[in-house]
């Protein structure tokens, strides 16, 4: 099977999602435990590196960040690569997202010290 030859960087992301009611554009293809896309580059053949796809996704749209901030999800769903749903914020920004959107998981934790 021969690899699928992208026109655009734009194509390759919604060629690879699936757009949902939410309007999230969930990632059909590598998928890690955590949920998050990922997607592997290759460099005349040879494997080159493993991005998240919501980081290249976020790139692609919006340009670069700077690379102290985190990638967030407004939406609070990791497959997603929709970059509306995308922005660069410290890890205070998700930390706050999470425990609003109810995802925080400190409190379950049996280990926590609350």
């Amino acid at each position: 099977m021969k690899p699928i030859k992208w026109v655009t960087a734009e194509m390759m992301v919604k060629g690879k999602s699936i757009e949902q009611p939410s309007g999230c554009w969930i990632w059909k293809d590598w998928v890690d435990k955590k949920g998050y896309s990922n997607i592997q580059a290759s460099l005349w053949g040879k494997f080159y590196k493993v991005s998240k796809g919501h980081q290249l996704s976020y790139i692609i749209y919006n340009g670069e960040y700077d690379r102290n901030l985190l990638i967030c999800h407004k939406c609070n769903n990791p497959s997603c690569v929709n970059p509306e749903h995308l922005y660069a914020g410290t890890n205070r920004d998700n930390m706050n997202d999470k425990a609003n959107l109810g995802s925080a998981k400190g409190s379950k934790n049996p280990n926590a010290k609350l």
